[in-house]
């Protein structure tokens, strides 16, 4: 793989900036919602019955995750890797389909 095409070498580290800014926002957002909910002190209405503790959480997750995916893309950059492995899989794939198309084809050609 040519230098050219790889964005982030893979022995680099990724950029402290980055990574301090992406915290300081998180930090900012985790104290809007705080003073949000301090301000305007929600009311939960939940039937016992039927919530399930780990729901909430789950929610949380994904939507972190949902936020974090576009820097993952930026902080390490696998497509052209992907579709290298990808290329590689496929032409392994047809030689493999390939000898077994003459080895069907002239069973005989083994005992020769």
């Amino acid at each position: 793989m040519s230098e050219a095409t790889n964005a982030h070498p893979p022995d680099e580290r990724p950029n402290t900036g980055l990574a301090i800014g992406v915290f300081g926002l998180v930090c900012a957002l985790a104290v809007i919602a705080a003073f949000v909910y301090d301000h305007y002190r929600p009311e939960l209405h939940l039937e016992l019955k039927s919530f399930v503790i780990l729901a909430p959480i789950y929610a949380a997750a994904q939507a972190i995750e949902r936020l974090l995916e576009p820097l993952a893309a930026i902080l390490h950059p696998a497509q052209q890797e992907k579709k290298e492995a990808k290329d590689a899989k496929a032409e392994q794939t047809q030689a493999q389909a390939a000898a077994e198309a003459v080895l069907v084809s002239t069973p005989m050609a083994l005992l020769d």
